[in-house]
């Protein structure tokens, strides 16, 4: 594979979210589902791919579910100290 090359995708954050309307969860299942086929379209072509996560959006909706699941949590569990993650603005 002489022609082939090395590449470095950053999937996640907001790029899988289209659009306002579209930012459940199952929305960027799908997208995911539709980023994978062109992904496989790179690799049969004979080249090399590293997939990264961007990060964005999905790391604060984490920890918001986070948050929310607190109340739910074991006694011992909800006393535990918490630390916000700084902003990415």
């Amino acid at each position: 594979m002489p022609d082939s090359h090395l590449i470095v995708l950053a999937i996640g954050g907001n790029s899988l979210i289209r659009d306002e309307a579209h930012r459940t969860v199952a929305d960027q299942w799908a997208l995911t589902r539709d980023t994978c086929h062109h992904v496989a379209h790179i690799i049969e072509a004979g080249h090399n791919v590293v997939i990264t996560h961007g990060n964005g959006p999905q790391v604060g909706f984490i920890l918001r579910r986070s948050e929310l699941a607190r109340q739910e949590l074991h006694e011992a569990i909800r006393a535990m100290p918490t630390r916000r993650a700084p902003s990415a603005t």
